[in-house]
């Protein structure tokens, strides 16, 4: 994910769903697409060779519109980390903080193919046990970076190819599917970590971006796009700030409707203007 952060100017609109709100930006739609950033990773999850568009950190002296490898970057001082479990099991399971010495603190519960995590740092210790008996611990994890995701697995057994198979076979076909899915999501992210550096923390496949990402390749750059969002310049009545009872397509304003418009500016359209302020 890009660390790019944006100074923006926009407005909550209440929730409700415009068919399109922008009508110009700086931006022509093909160039939404062109991010230099992104390359073309090859990988193969044993289906055939596939490809993915990756993101890749460029240079830190192209932020400041620089020849690559005028500046070195710094590593922040901060030991926080993103922490996930993913129960690769038919069972549920209990997951808890393991203070070291006498029984944990309960986490959270997982349940089958499910996940779970937590914010952490390094050497934070965590484990498991099965739903039904919190005195037998089934897999300990010990945060250790840049590691973020975790996976118990209690149907592969390294080492014993048997072992493993009758495992599998004992697995319904709903649990095997499963069981595939994640194992190709874990092998994804082997070779994505070996490709840009970070880990998949999300289960591959995932659905595609539905909403456009601006640019962000230096500081100081510009963006601009008009909205007929326009800014309120009054409070509207309680009663009218209920939470919408419709919802998908039933939500989106007619052409030319604009929700609350009694309490917003009479201009036509607002100007915003983005800027990358850091990454």
């Amino acid at each position: 994910m890009r660390g790019i952060f944006f100074l923006l100017a926009t407005l909550f609109i209440g929730g409700v769903d415009r068919a399109s709100a922008l009508s110009q930006s700086s931006l022509r739609e093909e160039e939404f697409y062109q991010e230099p950033a992104m390359h073309t990773m090859p990988f193969d999850l044993g289906y055939g060779p596939q490809e993915f568009r990756a993101y890749k950190q460029p240079d830190v002296s192209t932020f400041y519109r620089e020849r690559p490898g005028g500046r070195r970057a710094q590593t922040p001082a901060f030991n926080g980390f993103a922490f996930k479990i993913v129960n690769m099991s038919p069972n549920r399971v209990k997951y808890f903080w393991d203070p070291g010495h006498g029984p944990g603190s309960a986490m959270s519960i997982i349940g089958p193919w499910n996940s779970a995590g937590t914010a952490s740092f390094p050497t934070h210790k965590f484990y498991l046990t099965p739903f039904d008996d919190e005195t037998k611990i089934i897999a300990r994890f010990v945060c250790t970076p840049p590691q973020a995701v975790y996976y118990y697995d209690p149907i592969t057994v390294e080492g014993d190819e048997e072992a493993t198979q009758a495992n599998l076979d004992a697995l319904s076909q709903y649990d095997f599917d499963r069981y595939q899915a994640h194992s190709d999501s874990r092998e994804f992210n082997k070779q994505y970590y070996e490709f840009t550096g970070r880990e998949y923390l999300s289960t591959f496949p995932r659905n595609t971006a539905i909403h456009k990402i601006w640019p962000a390749d230096y500081f100081g750059q510009e963006h601009w796009v008009t909205s007929e969002e326009v800014h309120f310049v009054d409070f509207p009545e309680e009663s009218e700030l209920k939470l919408p009872s419709t919802v998908g397509r039933d939500r989106r304003l007619k052409d030319g409707e604009r929700f609350l418009e009694k309490y917003r500016s009479p201009e036509p359209y607002i100007n915003m203007t983005m800027k990358v302020l850091s990454w």
